[in-house]
């Protein structure tokens, strides 16, 4: 009897110490963990890319022997195919994986979807990076102009905006330290390190616009009387990026605060995946309008939805974007004018472009 319950209890003790099994359970939380992973990187990697180059325009790729068909395509620039090639890696296995889930056959599912998260945590480790740089550079900018003034409340701005980017930098250093094959750990840190970079982004722009505004027009230095306050309502107010974007617009177009920006970063930067590091003189500049975007979440105007692009490719709808270099490396964003945000729609193949006709109307269409 005596070893009859010893038998049970080493077989419930191995038991315990056993992989998880790839049930349908374990296999559903993972694909839905990846499609919020998915959605989310998408708006950073969309962001982070160049504009999009208009169709018609091939002179630059003309050595690379583009068949004229191609004109009717959405091109990618050479040196952003490199984050559009990766994410349409894991977007396929992602989908590999989805289909053998549907098909119940739980096993094989589970290699694919396993392998698209490892390549979702690749491609979050050099956004990461690379967001996180164009913080760096942002706040440099503005310590420049800031730090040395008597303005109070824009130094404690600032103040903030450098917590937020050694907050980014340490869930960096975080993620990058973990197990390599803890990707959802990874993941979840490098997530928190974005949203900490954000808030970093937005600290300095309204340090820029606190800074440039008169003391005149400040709320601290406006009289109010008691009554007035306690009768005060917040009926007819619009939201925080809608009075930023339109503060930070009319600051630009009246030449008060640099549309775009570039400037030489001072301080010393963490150990990265790629040591990526913007240059003053050969990394183009950085739009204030399109960076206020991304601190919302909000792909940016003339930009390519890199998801809908690789979705359509996967249903085959299109034959997706020409990318004349698929191993380049990733080069930094230059800016593209005024900022407008744009909805995030299924991108399809304009008609064939006639040299004699007028250039085609983007597809994208402004986010009211």
């Amino acid at each position: 009897m005596k070893r009859i319950i010893l038998l049970l209890i080493l077989c419930m003790a191995t038991t315990s110490l056993l992989p998880v099994s790839p049930d349908m359970d374990n296999l559903n939380v993972l694909i839905n963990e990846n499609k919020i992973h998915f959605e989310f990187v998408n708006i950073v990697l969309s962001n982070l890319i160049k504009p999009q180059a208009e169709p018609e325009k091939l002179s630059d790729y003309a050595n690379m022997k583009i068949k004229p068909e191609a004109a009717a395509k959405r091109i990618i620039d050479k040196d952003d195919s490199f984050y559009y090639t990766k994410f349409l890696e894991a977007n396929q296995k992602d989908f590999e994986g989805n289909l053998l889930y549907f098909r119940g056959d739980y096993g094989e599912a589970h290699k694919p979807l396993k392998e698209a998260q490892g390549k979702i945590k690749e491609l979050y480790e050099d956004a990461l990076e690379r967001h996180t740089e164009h913080s760096r550079v942002l706040v440099a900018y503005a310590a420049q102009r800031i730090i040395k003034s008597n303005d109070v409340s824009s130094k404690h701005l600032m103040k903030l905006a450098f917590r937020e980017l050694k907050i980014a930098e340490d869930y960096y250093q975080l993620g990058w330290n973990q197990s390599p094959y803890q990707f959802r750990n990874k993941i979840s840190l490098y997530e928190d390190g974005f949203r900490a970079s954000r808030r970093a982004r937005r600290f300095t722009i309204l340090a820029l616009i606190n800074f440039k505004t008169p003391n005149e027009d400040k709320n601290t230095y406006k009289k109010q009387s008691l009554s007035e306050l306690q009768n005060s309502v917040n009926e007819g107010k619009v939201n925080d990026y809608e009075y930023i974007k339109v503060t930070l617009r009319n600051f630009i177009e009246n030449k008060i605060i640099e549309g775009k920006i570039s400037t030489t970063v001072t301080f010393p930067r963490p150990k990265g995946a790629t040591d990526y590091e913007f240059k003053a003189n050969n990394s183009g500049t950085l739009d204030l309008m399109e960076i206020l975007d991304d601190c919302y979440a909000i792909i940016t105007y003339n930009r390519i939805s890199i998801l809908d692009e690789t979705n359509n490719v996967i249903r085959k709808d299109s034959p997706g974007p020409v990318t004349p270099d698929s191993n380049a490396k990733p080069a930094p964003a230059t800016g593209a004018g005024t900022s407008q945000p744009v909805k995030s729609t299924t991108i399809t193949n304009p008609p064939p472009v006639n040299p004699n006709s007028n250039p085609p109307v983007d597809s994208l269409q402004k986010k009211e």
